[in-house]
């Protein structure tokens, strides 16, 4: 899309669209994979983490997301390594930032793991985390200002390896290093548009797109 546009997919397009076409090493649409990132969101904490990555197309202005978002294909990874335990069953995953041991940096959960808004042909559930700091002087756990959401699919259909994770700060401040110049498909027209609107929100690409208000 061109400029005007904001990349605004629903829960339901990034499980069953982005998230499977990546598992199975089928081509994202369009420049995506400009701005739909590869890395471990657990590598470090988030302001690092998104430090000179481009963020979503229309993201952190307009009215249809007011804060910067950064999308990211993420591996899982889980205690001490192990998928699943002597039990067979599946192993419990490791939320603590890399080298981040005693300072209690980690994404905590605040909802358990549900089905996507609107139902998903590949199994699709979201989680929703923040980010949280240990205070050390009250050796509690505070808010660190960044919000996570975790999309997978089940492991029937390729899951279980590899999320789709949605991350944006609570409030409006972007790293100084994070690029501002954004890369777009070409500019769609409003009969396209339409049209596209119409189409099957699970495969058709241009509905992941909304237009920006004027200013």
């Amino acid at each position: 899309m061109g400029a005007g546009w904001a990349f605004c997919p629903t829960e339901r397009q990034l499980t069953d669209l982005y998230l499977h076409r990546k598992i199975n090493d089928v081509p994202l649409p369009g420049d995506t994979g400009s701005f739909i990132h590869v890395a471990d969101v657990y590598s470090a904490e988030p302001e690092k983490l998104v430090e000179r990555l481009h963020r979503a197309p229309g993201t952190g202005k307009g009215d249809v997301h007011k804060m910067p978002v950064w999308y990211f294909f993420s591996p899982v990874r889980y205690v001490g390594g192990r998928k699943t335990n002597a039990r067979g069953e599946p192993g419990r995953k490791s939320r603590t930032i890399k080298g981040a041991a005693g300072t209690g940096k980690h994404w905590h959960s605040e909802k358990g793991e549900r089905p996507v808004k609107g139902g998903s042909d590949y199994g699709g559930h979201e989680q929703y985390f923040s980010y949280k700091v240990k205070n050390p002087s009250s050796g509690k756990d505070e808010r660190g200002g960044w919000i996570m959401w975790e999309y997978s699919i089940s492991p029937d259909h390729g899951g279980g390896d590899l999320v789709l994770c949605k991350i944006y700060p609570r409030q409006f401040q972007i790293p100084s290093s994070t690029p501002t110049r954004e890369r777009h498909r070409p500019a769609a027209t409003p009969r396209i548009l339409r049209r596209a609107r119409r189409g099957d929100s699970r495969t058709n690409t241009q509905c992941s797109w909304k237009a920006l208000s004027p200013t």
